[in-house]
């Protein structure tokens, strides 16, 4: 997921820059920065996964209440109505 792998670079990145900020020894930002990767790619992975449970619901929901033929005999019909675009 797009979300998750995201979310777990820019922590690596936020940690490196802070650990080189405040003066830090190169194994421990290293560490840090590994650590809180993975914990945002946890946490960005379970956001995704819940952030697409949430859109199928709602486009099965539109779907349950719109069907998608009643909408294209709406455009087939208005497409006939309509005059031809002279050039």
């Amino acid at each position: 997921m797009a979300i998750a792998a995201c979310s777990g670079l820019a922590a690596f990145a936020v940690a490196i820059f802070a650990g080189l900020g405040v003066g830090n020894d190169g194994l421990s930002i290293i560490l840090r920065a590994i650590v809180c990767m993975a914990v945002c790619w946890v946490l960005g992975f379970a956001a995704g996964t819940v952030g697409m449970h949430v859109l199928r619901e709602h486009v099965e929901g539109v779907k349950a209440r719109e069907p998608l033929e009643v909408e294209m005999e709406e455009a087939e019909e208005a497409v006939e109505e309509e005059e031809p675009i002279e050039v």
